[in-house]
């Protein structure tokens, strides 16, 4: 059941509020019927021309400047490992398939290497 799943997730409420905005978030374009791009934080570090030419193909948009640089961080700091495994299913249990299929990349089992979580 949830309570027993929320057991070991810091923040318990929040997250689960979090999950419940994104799987609303996933029905609206089709319940409106708009094309959807999606687009990762992550693309934007590791592929960000190709990401930036994405989304401004999708919008139909001219590139009207040179974007600034990208701050990318991943905090590995918020959470031990056992709280991120906690909070892993805890997000595959309350969240919809939908939700679970496009947080895929960041449900996965967690590694330790030099302090960091990876």
């Amino acid at each position: 059941d949830a309570r027993r799943v929320a057991g070991g997730v810091p923040c318990h409420d929040l997250l689960f509020r979090y999950v419940q905005w994104h799987d609303a978030a996933l029905r609206v374009p089709t319940a409106l019927d708009v094309p959807v791009s999606r687009v990762y934080y992550e693309d934007f570090h590791f592929r960000n021309e190709e990401t930036v030419k994405g989304v401004l193909g999708f919008l139909e948009a001219p590139r009207l400047m040179t974007a600034p640089d990208f701050f990318y961080a991943t905090y590995p700091d918020y959470f031990s490992k056992e709280e991120f495994e906690a909070v892993v299913q805890f997000v595959k249990f309350v969240g919809s398939p939908e939700l679970n299929e496009v947080l895929e990349r960041y449900l996965v089992p967690v590694t330790v290497e030099n302090g960091q979580i990876n």
